[in-house]
């Protein structure tokens, strides 16, 4: 990737990388992957050529109150929660009719 190995690593901790440790030492990571990361860092390389040792990677999702936790949790399970309430309440009706 013409990256030092700790600027892999860090990527790899970011979550911009995935690897799969095999044994103790050894990672892979995908292929595609790797030709993406390296098409972004050239491209801003050549865009930015000072700006090299100055660029920091961010993270995708950054770790924000637990509020925007709750409501990404929703957002993704409301299907499930809701159901949930519907059969709860159905049980409750079914057995309080009876």
């Amino acid at each position: 990737m013409k990256l030092p190995e700790s600027e892999v690593e860090e990527l790899i901790e970011k979550h911009k990388l995935t690897a799969y440790r095999l044994g103790d030492q050894v990672l892979r990571i995908k292929k595609d992957q790797v030709w993406e990361v390296q098409s972004k860092i050239r491209i801003s390389s050549e865009l930015f050529p000072n700006e090299r040792a100055q660029q920091h990677h961010v993270a995708l999702s950054s770790k924000g109150p637990w509020v925007d936790h709750a409501k990404d949790f929703f957002y993704f399970n409301d299907f499930y929660i809701v159901t949930f309430i519907l059969i709860t309440a159905l049980l409750y009706l079914i057995l309080s009719s009876q």
